[in-house]
């Protein structure tokens, strides 16, 4: 006799081989290869992972940070090994769960088949994520389930089973003839003769029977499934189901011997037809028919629908005359089989169709299965436009998708072609490789090529030009230069919208002799050596020379020296140093990046007591005089400053007439001598020859009666302080009056408190109002 093979066993004997295969198939597939000189990583990851993409997780296991790391003749690890794996362990498990769907584990077994189908997902995020082994793990589990799904399916498939509400999104309520309110229905629920499922606003559900014959009802929609019979000798359904209002859209199987049967309150069907769509409302019912075909009666008359033809019956009517449905839209993006990108900063999936003559609207279905549509993402009807932006689709995967659009009369028309989107979330900032380093480059020459390496679908813009990348991803970009430091303006755009933008720095230093300039030599000595005259115990040498100079500071007296270099865009510098009492003697050399020097000598004295600074009038916090003499006396200055008008005092004293611009003006009177040493006079001074601006009013009522108080709000707005009291005029009842506004400080408005005069109402209007700073600038306003 033939021994039985038993399932279990059998699913248990190939999990154990595949963990005794997987270490000599993990060391088999273990490569590692030598980085050579030209070699592109992305060619690297695509010949040996199939992938382009897939570079990173070279970076990964050999535990570098940036492409930039890898250097010709590095040894580097390919894991193509733990990729092979989890790609099998992610096949077998979908194979597998496809065989358990197929066996009519959704109706069977619809628990463990959505388990399934979650741990898989998982197993998915794990292997975007690059944790492979974990991957494996869950793949493997999900295969499991799966199979245990498969099992409880095969058993259960002779035995009757009812239908099973297999998709949903937002509200989905049930009812049986034995409860009194409606519930809420879990998604996989079991559904029975004569129960009643509805859904609500923004909501669909989708019922799939045994012989997965589909039902979708879309949102504000109710249903009664009515019959449902298994004769298992004769393998043998028969189903009903009634619509008492909404749409529904059906999928049936096709199966002659599985019997699928949509009713209708007040219209007769026979349907011959697997694709079809029904609407009923108060005014009656609307059918599309998509596929075989539909004979409708109703008032005495039958109409025979055929293949994408449309037909209304209003209640109680008989049916109109078949009509051509609109034809399916022209899909214009995402492109077929394409990748969709976002980011977390840009999250939508945006979908584009061609309009449709006489559409007024379009249905658009988004779904995880190409075949019956029947796990939907997103369900939009009577979207008004041709395009649709969302944020609904959560995860990423692969999606379906298509369009139909609706008819004046709300037919929807045939469906387009459906395509498959591919939406990845790449939050990751683009590669590029250029050779500047992070410190910058020096050059002595006048031009520098800018070459390096990124992502060949990748826009890249330097300097604000479009630079061309080949198909490997290098590129080369010539940039001429400015003597001193010359900024470079990286850009780069992947095609998932990230941004990478940043700036590197070139140095362009001619050869040429070294000079420089010190701010603090006395221009009038003139024996070659320079003297300066500093303040205190210490003093701070200051000048400027080439670019990126050194400059070196001794003591010819003292054991001090010091070192500095000059600024890299302006050659500016600064260096302290300690004096002894009385003259002090000073070495500087100067070094150009170049290695050309200068030397020189300077001799320093000290300071320390600043010069007295006397004003003959004090500055004005307010004026509306654009021009005004500032003038005073300072006994031992040698340059009196007014902002940055130099001033040499004549016997002590100083004059100057002063412009004011309109607004603030920060004035600073600053007395200096040979040493340095300042004494400042600071003060801000406002030029104000405007007159105060009305902002906004306001009555606290409009129409008024006779006793009524009123208050009126202004608010001005000027430079200068306002006037305490202004006078304004207003009309009430015909009559004018003429009255004074007071500032309120705490409010910073003015305010007045209008008493109505017996005899007097209507509506309260503003004429004219007077407005003045305290400067004397004013103007009068009329309304």
């Amino acid at each position: 006799m033939k021994a039985k093979k038993h399932p279990a066993l059998l699913f248990m004997l190939s999990l154990l081989c595949l963990f005794i295969l997987a270490p000599s198939l993990s060391a088999q597939n273990d490569k590692v290869i030598t980085f050579r000189e030209g070699d592109n990583i992305r060619n690297i990851a695509e010949e040996h992972l199939n992938d382009a993409n897939r570079w990173n997780e070279i970076l990964k296991i050999n535990g570098l940070s940036s492409i930039t790391d890898l250097k010709p003749g590095m040894k580097i690890k390919i894991p193509a090994s733990d990729i092979i794996l989890a790609d099998k362990a992610l096949e077998n498990s979908l194979k597998k769960i496809q065989e358990a769907t197929k066996a009519g584990a959704r109706l069977l077994a619809p628990v463990k088949i959505s388990e399934a189908i979650d741990i898989r997902d998982e197993a998915i995020a794990l292997k975007n994520n690059s944790d492979w082994k974990n991957c494996i793990i869950r793949a493997e589990k999900a295969l499991s389930v799966a199979q245990e799904a498969l099992t409880i399916a095969k058993d259960k498939n002779n035995v009757p089973a009812e239908a099973v509400l297999d998709d949903k999104t937002g509200d989905v309520e049930s009812k049986t003839d034995s409860d009194l309110l409606w519930d809420e229905i879990p998604l996989n629920s079991t559904l029975i003769e004569r129960e009643k499922v509805r859904t609500l606003s923004l909501s669909y559900a989708e019922i799939v029977f045994k012989d997965e014959s589909r039902l979708r009802l879309n949102e504000n929609s109710q249903a009664v499934i009515q019959k449902m019979r298994s004769d298992v000798i004769q393998n043998k359904q028969e189903s009903s189901v009634s619509l008492v209002q909404g749409d529904m859209y059906a999928l049936l199987s096709g199966n002659p011997r599985k019997k699928m049967d949509i009713k209708v309150p007040g219209v007769d069907t026979d349907i011959k037809s697997k694709n079809f769509w029904i609407n009923k409302d108060k005014g009656g019912v609307k059918v599309a028919n998509y596929d075989g075909t539909i004979n409708l009666s109703s008032g005495g008359r039958t109409v025979e629908l055929g293949k994408n033809k449309g037909v209304m019956v209003k209640r109680n009517q008989r049916p109109t005359d078949p009509k051509d449905l609109l034809p399916g839209p022209k899909l214009v993006f995402p492109e077929h089989n394409s990748t969709a990108f976002r980011t977390d900063d840009k999250k939508e999936v945006e979908f584009k169709w061609e309009a449709i003559e006489n559409a007024v609207g379009y249905w658009l279905e988004v779904a995880y299965e190409k075949s019956t549509f029947n796990i939907l993402v997103i369900n939009r009807f009577n979207i008004r436009s041709n395009s649709y932006s969302t944020r609904e689709i959560k995860e990423d995967g692969v999606y379906y998708w298509r369009v139909a659009a609706i008819d004046k009369q709300g037919f929807p028309g045939i469906k387009s072609e459906s395509r498959l989107v591919k939406v990845i979330t790449d939050n990751v900032l683009p590669f590029v490789y250029l050779n500047i380093p992070d410190r910058g480059v020096q050059t002595t020459k006048e031009s520098f090529v800018i070459e390096g390496e990124t992502e060949h679908d990748a826009i890249l813009n330097i300097n604000d030009k479009k630079v061309d990348v080949d198909s490997l991803g290098n590129f080369t970009f010539p940039v001429s230069l400015s003597e001193g430091e010359n900024s470079v303006n990286v850009k780069l755009i992947d095609i998932a919208g990230n941004v990478n933008q940043f700036e590197k720095n070139i140095t362009y230093l001619p050869l040429k002799e070294v000079t420089y300039t010190s701010n603090q030599l006395d221009s009038e000595n003139d024996d070659g050596e320079g003297k300066i005259i500093s303040r205190g115990a210490g003093f701070n040498f200051s000048g400027i020379t080439d670019p990126d100079a050194r400059i070196s500071l001794a003591s010819t007296k003292n054991v001090f020296a010091s070192n500095t270099f000059s600024d890299k865009k302006d050659g500016s510098f600064g260096l302290s140093a300690p004096l002894s009492e009385g003259e002090n003697e000073f070495d500087i050399v100067i070094t150009a990046p170049g290695g050309y020097q200068s030397k020189s000598k300077i001799k320093v004295q000290s300071d320390v007591i600043p010069p007295d600074l006397i004003l003959t009038s004090p500055l004005p916090a307010y004026t509306n005089e654009a021009l005004f003499n500032i003038s005073g006396e300072s006994s031992d200055a040698s340059l009196v400053k007014i902002n940055e008008i130099e001033l040499i005092p004549a016997d002590g004293k100083f004059s100057y007439d002063f412009e004011l611009a309109d607004g603030i003006n920060s004035i600073t009177v600053n007395a200096i001598d040979d040493a340095g040493n300042q004494r400042k006079i600071k003060r801000k001074v406002i030029l104000d020859q405007k007159a105060p601006e009305i902002k906004s009013y306001k009555f606290s009522r409009k129409q008024v009666n006779p006793g009524d108080v009123i208050g009126l709000e202004i608010i001005c707005q000027d430079n200068s302080p306002l006037k305490k009291a202004i006078p304004f005029s207003y009309e009430c009842g015909g009559v004018v009056y003429n009255s004074f506004l007071h500032f309120n400080e705490d409010m910073n408005l003015y305010t007045v408190v209008i008493n109505i005069e017996p005899g007097i109402k209507g509506t309260i209007k503003l004429l004219s109002v007077t407005t003045e700073d305290i400067l004397g600038n004013k103007t009068q306003i009329t309304y």
